[in-house]
């Protein structure tokens, strides 16, 4: 887990792994993240792989971290290392 203070420390990108319907009713919405999140659903992950930059910390949320922690576990076991779960209850 990451928290907001070491979010904004380094340059991260929040990937929010929820499906769109998701993000209207629960929206991430805290004033001391200063990067919006990229919706990139947890299963069209493996599909839009090219667009997750390879030099940048990624921290990856959803609304309980079950399907960030999948996401990062996927990423670690191809060679992602630069890659965390950002707690969403506690944005």
């Amino acid at each position: 887990m990451i928290s907001i203070e070491e979010l904004n420390n380094v340059t991260t990108i929040i990937i929010d792994v929820r499906q769109p319907e998701e993000l209207i009713d629960d929206p991430l919405s805290n004033p001391e993240i200063t990067e919006q999140p990229i919706n990139i659903p947890l299963p069209e992950l493996v599909a839009r792989l090219n667009e997750l930059p390879t030099d940048q910390r990624l921290a990856f949320v959803c609304a309980g971290n079950i399907r960030s922690v999948q996401a990062v576990q996927y990423l670690r076991a191809r060679g992602y290392d630069n890659i965390c779960v950002l707690d969403k209850f506690t944005l």
